[in-house]
């Protein structure tokens, strides 16, 4: 009799296994996420946001996308008024990009879904496809009317991959693990609200 194909819960509880066993110890620290550079433009009344981010994945990640995993990265965005006196800066905007990365191992290429327009593109490498996600450019993030020129406000961004879009077992192991806690510092600078173009 043909010994049957591994299915899906048997990958997952072997791909489990191996993070268990060789994932970073709880107190080292890995090299992460990094936005390199973000800034804004005003085209035809809206702000646009363009940015450079590294996305290195570590050895547990790349493992669990060659088993099948797809993993979720986020792009967070916020637009805040900087406020007087000590007071906390008033929060104007905040978006979330969502990116879903997937390894297909019948065609050996990398699919990028943007989860917020449905939109999927393939890669023939890990490299394009995460530069793919790392390299936003001219992303509207908010409408001059809702500003006020005599204020000031900065923008942030950071990008993370999400645990909670893991599977059950895996994501047990990737809230104690630093190799699955990817997540770059905020990255802060001040809204120029008079570039138009």
């Amino acid at each position: 009799m043909e010994t049957e194909l591994p299915t899906i819960a048997h990958k997952l509880y072997w791909l489990l296994m191996l993070c268990v066993f060789g994932t970073a110890a709880y107190g080292e620290t890995l090299d992460g996420f990094h936005v390199r550079t973000a800034s804004t433009t005003l085209v035809q009344g809206v702000y646009q946001l363009s940015a450079r981010m590294d996305l290195p994945l570590s050895e547990e990640v790349l493992e669990a996308l060659a088993n099948g995993v797809s993993i979720t990265l986020v792009l967070d965005m916020t637009v805040e008024r900087k406020r007087r006196y000590f007071l906390w800066n008033e929060s104007v905007a905040s978006l979330e990009q969502r990116y879903r990365l997937t390894f297909h191992s019948l065609t050996e290429q990398y699919q990028v879904t943007n989860l917020n327009t449905a939109v999927k593109e393939t890669y023939p490498d890990l490299s394009h496809a995460l530069r793919a996600v790392g390299d936003l450019d001219n992303f509207p993030m908010i409408d001059r009317r809702l500003l006020y020129m005599q204020e000031r406000y900065n923008v942030g961004l950071r990008v993370r991959l999400d645990i909670e879009s893991l599977p059950s077992p895996l994501r047990l192991v990737a809230y104690i693990s630093n190799s699955w806690r990817l997540a770059s510092p905020w990255y802060l600078f001040p809204l120029n609200l008079h570039t138009p173009r």
